[in-house]
């Protein structure tokens, strides 16, 4: 979608004007301890690995470089948490985030999906965003790239929407 609208004249602002793309919804639960995912955690993962990929890849910029930190990790008090935190794969996203090789052999099958997803965005990243069209995607991707968030304040009203939404969609 974004290579339909990316034209190498254009100045970074135009991307605003460009089509929006629909990644879909996702279902959250309101929790004391935190929002819980009921349905979109494979989208969220996937956005999530894509943005530490594109933080990544901006290392090497000495200009143009988007600010990405604020949407895969938090940090308070000195403590940095993911926004997408499940315990097991900390230790994963943490050595992803820092460029780093990590070894998923004997961890479970999440983290080593996890690592082989990120393996993919490697390899599939078009070469041609690579370079100076880098930040008018990213731009893209932050603005016109679209997750409906819908939140309920009980897991059982969750699974109702999930449901819901699943049975009419198919």
């Amino acid at each position: 979608k974004f290579l339909s609208n990316y034209d190498d004249s254009h100045d970074r602002k135009e991307v605003k004007n460009y089509d929006r793309y629909y990644l879909g919804p996702i279902v959250l639960s309101d929790k004391k301890e935190g929002l819980s995912i009921i349905d979109g955690q494979q989208r969220l993962t996937s956005v999530t690995l894509l943005l530490i990929y594109l933080a990544n890849l901006q290392k090497a910029r000495k200009k143009d470089v988007v600010a990405l930190q604020d949407l895969i990790f938090s940090e308070k008090y000195a403590e940095k948490s993911f926004n997408l935190q499940v315990e097991d794969r900390k230790e994963c996203m943490e050595a992803l985030y820092n460029d780093q090789e990590y070894d998923a052999l004997n961890k479970g099958e999440s983290v080593q999906n996890i690592v082989e997803r990120y393996k993919d965005i490697q390899d599939l990243f078009p070469e041609e965003l690579r370079d100076r069209a880098l930040p008018f995607f990213i731009d893209w991707l932050i603005d016109n790239v679209i997750l409906v968030k819908i939140i309920t304040y009980s897991d059982d009203d969750a699974y109702t929407i999930f449901e819901t939404m699943n049975d009419r969609w198919l």
